[in-house]
């Protein structure tokens, strides 16, 4: 799991052949004028799910993990918390894996939560279980879905 400031996201480049690409999208987007959705990044291995969420609780947050994809989720407006825990830790599933929505969720609680504020973003790997979304206000934000 990584957690930054999008400034900074260069740095991160390098760890995944199709990381450059992905920053390089973020980076290029003019927020107010793309509409929510799935939006497609050069093919099958890379996409944006672009969302406008409500209001979420740490206690209806579930962590979830996925197996084909790398998210690197950033915030675009407002305020975001989003849990983490390792699959390490022995995770007690409450699904099956979700081979078409590449998902599985969990009834463990996170270890800890992030705060991701407009202009930040997190990459969570296929071993990081992570419970997105919890916020006190609407939040926008794009996940760049990334193929491993």
């Amino acid at each position: 799991m990584i957690l930054d400031i999008f400034e900074r996201a260069d740095a991160y480049r390098n760890l995944h052949p199709e990381f450059a690409t992905a920053i390089q999208f973020v980076r290029a987007q003019n927020w107010q004028n793309i509409k929510d959705g799935r939006h497609p990044i050069g093919g099958e291995g890379m996409y944006a799910l672009i969302a406008t969420n409500p209001p979420l609780t740490t206690e209806v947050a579930q962590l979830e993990s996925h197996q084909r994809y790398i998210d690197l989720q950033y915030i675009i407006d407002g305020t975001e918390e989003i849990g983490w825990k390792s699959l390490k830790d022995g995770l007690v599933p409450t699904t099956e894996y979700d081979p078409k929505r590449d998902i599985r969720f969990y009834q463990n609680r996170p270890d800890c939560w992030l705060k991701l504020k407009a202009g930040t973003f997190a990459i969570f790997y296929p071993e990081d279980a992570h419970a997105p979304g919890v916020s006190t206000t609407t939040v926008r934000k794009v996940v760049v879905k990334i193929a491993v």
